[in-house]
């Protein structure tokens, strides 16, 4: 991996969220924490994963907890809620669901330094993590179906998490999104990556699109324009 020199990210208009509002004050990471349970779409394995609402009906979290969703839930506050795919990003690992009667203020994001103390907040195995940033990488890695090889701009953290955790998020010491759990490295203990920076703001940026199961593929895939309608 290559070091990759930190590029400010600005708090960000969450796509479906109205822009220009004044900002409110971070509120507290824990509220927006949300477990993530999927249905298998065809031989696709059943999903239990983490993630952070990010604004008015919307939930930030890794793509490969829902690419393989027949039906994806959320439970936010002790309220189990369906969701559906707003925007599955494979080769970032970062998918936007659109979640009706979760409203929060949008989410404030910022970068995190080399040195700088973050916490994992309420990731569904692990809880709330107290983490290091090592370094901020390019993370040279297969997309979630592993079509092919990509770099994402990341963080290295030196945390341990466990299954179920992807999709939680990173968060700084002013309460603001930094980045959002992906991977922890088989030959490495006690090390985890997360995806944060610009792959953030294009993906809360992105517009909504329709996907639908396919269970001959066993993954969800995005629909023509022309299924769509």
């Amino acid at each position: 991996m290559r070091r990759f020199l930190s590029l400010p990210v600005a708090a960000l208009c969450v796509a479906g969220v109205a822009c220009g509002a004044a900002q409110t004050t971070e509120i507290d990471p824990l509220r927006r924490a949300v477990e993530i349970e999927t249905t298998a779409c065809g031989h696709a394995s059943r999903t239990r994963g983490s993630g952070v609402v990010v604004g008015d009906g919307r939930v930030l979290t890794a793509a490969h907890v829902v690419v393989g969703a027949g039906d994806v839930t959320v439970t936010h506050a002790g309220e189990r809620r369906v969701a559906e795919i707003a925007v599955l990003d494979v080769t970032r690992d970062l998918a936007v669901l659109a979640v009706q009667g979760v409203a929060l203020p949008v989410i404030e994001t910022a970068d995190a330094a080399a040195g700088e103390r973050v916490a994992i907040v309420d990731g569904v195995s692990s809880g709330t993590i107290d983490a290091g940033v090592r370094r901020r990488v390019l993370i040279d890695i297969d997309d979630v179906r592993g079509a092919d090889r990509h770099e994402r701009d990341g963080y290295e953290l030196d945390a341990e998490i466990g299954g179920g955790d992807s999709g939680a998020g990173v968060f700084d010491g002013d309460g603001r999104l930094v980045a959002i759990v992906f991977a922890e490295p088989t030959e490495r203990d006690a090390i985890t990556y997360a995806v944060g920076g610009r792959e953030l703001a294009l993906v809360l940026g992105a517009h909504d699109r329709r996907y639908e199961c396919r269970p001959e593929s066993s993954r969800v895939v995005e629909l023509e324009r022309s299924e769509a309608t």
